[in-house]
């Protein structure tokens, strides 16, 4: 099959987004919004919620002129390959250590809540999954996302109905009251990580017909997780209160435990929890591996593709085995910031440029 037959549909689009927020906002997501503001902690949420949608505009708007094209392409077509390699870079380097951090992230959380006495290498094995995923290509990765979705999305919705147990909502107080003090922390740039699904259009846009309307697809699978990403801000907060919540590793984990369940089949509610967030992961992770091995395929098009995955994969794991604690791994998602924020907004924006002033130029 050609890239010309592949076709991924605005629905298939939201789900992809819908399995990338279920990977990526469980577990220090609580955290780093507690950490941010002392005030209402639902404004941080609603803020990147619109920010978001700003930047999911913008690559729409980027690859709207180029259809059939991904980012890389449309990059080297503008600049040439070298400039664009290095415009690029960035790009690459945070996709490399999202894996790096999410392979660590949820080997340690699996380590502390469920399999205590296996060794945290073993673990990190699995990125093995993943990268089989990344293998078959787009479509047995789409096709995978949508079975993904269709298991785990009604059990956390499911599972997060149960949390409503046990709430003191004076826990949250202020409701309404904020004086924006969130814009000097850097928690709250740092919590921007589950809100950047978009930039993964840069690749897969290649494969959508109506390339400059993905943002709307991208608003509908945010604006049906908005609702979850509110409850794992919230649930640790009022439960434990916003000062121990910001003490602990994981937060909404810790809150699902506390959850009376006698009347479920199941003994763990933890369990079945974190197992659901793993197939997320699983999933984001499989594409993740798949855009930055299309990438580097697209500017060094002598390589194999197979054999980039295999080394990126292998990278990837040695990165992980590297971090050294749980606390390492927090400061790195923060110290990320910048790099995230220029590849979710300033890169987008620069292509536009280059394309506009390009435009310009040829019409003198």
């Amino acid at each position: 099959m050609t890239n010309k037959d592949i076709t991924v549909t605005p629905r298939q689009y939201t789900i992809i987004q819908t399995v990338f927020f279920g990977g990526m906002s469980f577990f220090l997501y609580p955290e780093l919004v507690a950490s941010s503001t002392n005030q209402a902690y639902w404004i941080p949420v609603l803020f990147w919620f619109l920010i978001s949608l700003f930047g999911a505009y913008v690559y729409s708007k980027m690859m709207k002129p180029y259809p059939r094209k991904n980012i890389v392409e449309i990059s080297i077509l503008l600049i040439g390959r070298k400039l664009s390699f290095l415009l690029l870079f960035p790009l690459l380097l945070f996709w490399f250590n999202s894996v790096a951090l999410m392979i660590r992230a949820h080997a340690e959380l699996v380590n502390m809540t469920m399999l205590t006495m296996t060794p945290t290498w073993v673990l990190s094995c699995l990125f093995v999954i993943p990268l089989i995923g990344a293998i078959g290509g787009i479509t047995s990765i789409v096709r995978t996302l949508s079975v993904y979705s269709l298991i785990c999305v009604p059990l956390v919705f499911g599972i997060t109905i149960l949390g409503f147990q046990d709430l003191d909502y004076h826990l949250g107080k202020p409701w309404f009251d904020s004086s924006i003090d969130f814009l000097t922390s850097p928690e709250f740039y740092a919590s921007s990580y589950i809100w950047v699904g978009f930039i993964y259009c840069g690749i897969i846009g290649k494969y959508t017909e109506k390339v400059g309307e993905l943002w709307k697809s991208y608003f509908w699978a945010t604006l049906c997780f908005l609702p979850i990403v509110f409850t794992i801000v919230l649930f640790p907060i009022l439960t434990f209160g916003p000062e121990m919540t910001q003490s602990i590793t994981f937060p909404y984990v810790l809150k699902m435990a506390s959850v009376d369940n006698y009347y479920l089949i199941v003994e763990s509610l933890t369990a079945v929890y974190i197992s659901s967030v793993m197939i997320y992961v699983i999933g984001t992770i499989s594409f993740i591996y798949y855009c930055i091995g299309k990438a580097i395929h697209d500017f060094f098009p002598k390589w194999e593709e197979k054999k980039i995955l295999f080394i990126i994969g292998g990278l990837s794991y040695m990165v992980a085995l590297l971090i050294p604690s749980w606390d390492w791994l927090r400061q790195g998602v923060v110290i990320e910031s910048p790099l995230r924020l220029f590849v979710a907004f300033l890169l987008p924006l620069t292509i536009i440029g280059i394309h506009s002033w390009k435009k310009r130029r040829q019409s003198i």
